[in-house]
């Protein structure tokens, strides 16, 4: 029987129907597969980042920086958490200008801070879309005036201020930070990879309307917390010293420096004037200035200690050995050289009266008997025209030339401080190589450094230790610079300076004492003169002399008032200073210990002189002929 035509037509058409849809729905499938491994596979990576910029909006916020303690553990630069306000200003609208004059209402506390001011902060919201600071690092009344705006778009964000307890004590050294935390002076930026730590980083999700839906912070590192050599307690001796002599005296500026000369720890470095680094920014770059690393200055007749030691130690000069002073003045190739005008008239004398009257004459005579090469070598052992090492940035390694480039007086400038440039911190390195019987040990700051995430921080106080021997014989920078006996010569006839030499306003109650005065004329570069006016004056020693356990360098730079020299201006800083300090440590007493109306008597006149017109000597100071040198 056979089918009509029509439907022998319609199979065959069903089938290609059928067909044409198999075909259709297996080359979407492939073109959506492929289309899916394009995007999925091949553009993975690049789809996920744009995904975060349109999702995810993100910020930097800095760690918990490091403490700084001192010695005794106590803080003197520490964080805390404090609220920081940001926007997103798409979520603002046409809003803008409203709240930029209501925040400005709250944050502009100070009409000289352009930066919260309104048209700075509208300019801040018209500038970006996704995220801008508004104000970093607020006081918490502030912070919740904000708060209680309760503005759209507007955010309140944790972040860790900077907070220095003692406010200026210490500020030179300790230095200070910027918005970010990041360390812009002293041991702040010194050591600002140690104490910075990790940066936290803040993800906040958006929704297709750009609202914040949720927050996410990292929890990063907080850095490594440094303890130092520094005890705050003497720190405060110092600085309250030098800021009442300053007064009285009216210098541009001064420092203090404190060091156990064992062990070459700083224990105080004392700066004025300061500034509070809880609010550096508002200060003029020279009050940020550490004088006591960066100033250079020609320390006149505290140099002279270097002459004296090297003549006693290269070629054998004996205390006790007679020198012409030749009536106060000398020639030197055409250049004459005169001492003070109250020593003028100084004839023959000894070695050790010389240094007492701070003789120029004498130590003149003194550089030209060691000769360029063996006075250069020694000037460079006590660390002169080098840089020390010392823990802080911006130290200068002074300035010294070497022989070659000397003039033909040089040698004679040389003798008595002069042609060359010194800082603070080398002048105290080389009055405690004396102390320290000859051996140089690099002034340092940093005793120890802490991880404070390990649970148990290897820091812990390390009181002053009167016994302690030279803790640090293997640090770099230890080296013998003048023989043990000519370190005892030295600081019997520096103990003479002070008991009746140019010095003896730095005398001390129970304790004995030793060191130099200075004052050094200023070069005045407008008329190439030395001025008469403009003076540094200075006082470098230790005390007690027999086991010197501290010493210190007074360093006031162009005092106006009263009597400019290191005699009337430094020594009495020295004497004030040193009597605190010594009894604070509690070191022994090795002098009978006056009272008060005696101690004054004891600062006005001085002892008695033998018939030769010598000072007597103090017990356990007696001469012995050298009978090897170095």
């Amino acid at each position: 029987m056979y089918k009509p035509i029509k439907q022998v037509l319609v199979t065959p058409i069903r089938r290609m129907r059928f067909l044409y849809v198999v075909i259709f729905f297996t080359s979407w499938a492939i073109l959506i597969s492929g289309r899916l491994a394009w995007l999925q596979i091949i553009r993975s990576s690049e789809l996920q980042e744009r995904a975060k910029l349109q999702q995810q909006r993100m910020f930097s916020v800095a760690a918990r920086r490091g403490i700084l303690y001192d010695r005794n553990m106590r803080e003197l630069a520490a964080s805390m958490q404090v609220d920081s306000v940001y926007a997103v200003p798409i979520e603002l609208a046409n809003n803008k200008t409203k709240d930029a004059l209501l925040l400005s209402g709250i944050l502009q506390t100070n009409p000289e801070d352009i930066s919260t001011s309104e048209s700075q902060i509208e300019g801040r919201l018209n500038a970006s879309h996704n995220f801008v600071w508004i104000a970093r690092k607020l006081d918490q009344g502030t912070a919740g005036r904000v708060r209680a705006l309760n503005l759209k778009g507007i955010y309140i964000q944790k972040e860790f201020k900077r907070f220095y307890p003692g406010a200026d004590l210490g500020s030179p050294m300790i230095g200070f930070v910027g918005i970010d935390d990041d360390g812009l002076g002293g041991l702040e930026k010194k050591f600002n990879t140690v104490l910075h730590g990790d940066v936290e980083h803040v993800y906040t999700a958006i929704d297709a309307k750009q609202h914040i839906m949720a927050s996410e912070e990292t929890d990063p590192l907080p850095g490594k917390s440094l303890q130092l050599t520094i005890d705050s307690n003497i720190q405060y001796m110092a600085e309250r010293s030098l800021d009442k002599q300053m007064l009285k005296v009216k210098a541009s500026h001064g420092s203090v420096i404190v060091q156990d000369p064992r062990t070459g720890e700083i224990l105080a470095l004392a700066v004025s004037p300061r500034f509070d680094p809880n609010a550096s920014l508002e200060y003029d770059q020279d009050l940020l200035t550490n004088h006591a690393v960066s100033d250079v200055y020609e320390p006149g007749s505290t140099f002279k200690l270097v002459t004296y030691s090297a003549a006693i130690d290269a070629i054998g000069v004996e205390p006790t050995d007679i020198i012409d002073c030749q009536g106060g003045s000398i020639t030197l190739f055409g250049r004459t050289i005169h001492d003070d005008k109250s020593d003028k008239g100084m004839g023959k004398v000894t070695v050790r009266r010389a240094l007492e009257k701070s003789s120029d004459v004498a130590a003149v005579k003194l550089a030209l008997e060691l000769g360029p090469d063996k006075f250069y070598s020694y000037i460079k052992a006590f660390g002169f025209g080098s840089r020390s090492g010392i823990e802080l940035p911006s130290e200068s390694h002074g300035i010294l030339r070497p022989p070659e480039r000397w003039g033909s007086s040089s040698i004679g400038s040389l003798a008595i401080g002069q042609e060359v440039g010194v800082t603070p911190v080398q002048l105290v390195a080389m009055v405690s190589t004396i102390a320290n019987g000859g051996i140089y040990i690099a002034p340092h700051l940093l005793l120890g450094v802490g991880d404070e995430t390990s649970g148990s921080p290897p820091l812990e106080a390390k009181p002053y230790d009167n016994n302690s021997q030279l803790l640090h014989l293997q640090a770099q920078g230890v080296r013998r610079v003048i023989s043990e006996l000519t370190a005892a010569k030295m600081r019997g006839m520096m103990q003479g300076i002070v008991e009746e030499g140019t010095g003896t306003a730095a005398r001390l109650n129970g304790y004995s004492a030793a060191g130099k005065t200075g004052t050094a004329q200023k070069y005045d570069e407008s008329n190439k003169s030395y001025s008469h006016t403009k003076l540094v004056a200075s006082f470098a020693g230790f005390a007690p002399v027999s086991s010197p356990a501290i010493s210190v360098t007074v360093v006031i730079d162009t005092p106006t008032v009263g009597n400019l020299y290191g005699s009337s201006v430094s020594a009495p800083v020295f004497r004030e200073v040193a009597q605190e300090v010594l009894e604070y440590l509690g070191v022994p007493h090795d002098r009978p210990l006056l009272g008060r109306r005696e101690a004054a008597l004891n600062q006005l006149y001085p002892q008695k002189k033998n018939l030769s017109g010598e000072h007597v000597m103090m017990p356990g100071h007696h001469e012995k002929k050298a009978t090897a040198i170095r």
